[in-house]
């Protein structure tokens, strides 16, 4: 349910403008210490887009934080209810009582 959620145009876009301002010479130094590219990206490239990742992660959960109809339509059973959809049967019910008590 969260995976839709976490990628959008937005964060492709954030993560490939970074990436573009990483220096090839970096890259460059990797490969003559003899790295293959993926030791090269998980080592070094990655460690560097941190603060990036964290920016999107920040901004992803704060997006499908309430993001209720999605998580609505997408789900039945009540041991995939989410936080906000819990909170929202639990004020449903909680105006029932309200309501039948009047």
């Amino acid at each position: 349910m969260a995976l839709p959620l976490m990628v959008d145009a937005a964060s492709v876009f954030i993560m490939k403008q970074f990436f573009d301002t990483v220096p090839v010479s970096i890259e460059e130094a990797a490969r003559m210490d003899g790295a293959p590219p993926l030791q090269t990206f998980c080592y070094v490239v990655l460690p560097m887009a941190r603060p990036a990742l964290i920016a999107l992660t920040i901004l992803s959960f704060q997006g499908s934080w309430d993001e209720f109809g999605h998580v609505l339509v997408t789900t039945s059973s009540p041991e995939h209810k989410t936080l906000v959809t819990g909170l929202a049967d639990l004020t449903a019910v909680g105006w029932g009582r309200v309501r039948s008590a009047r």
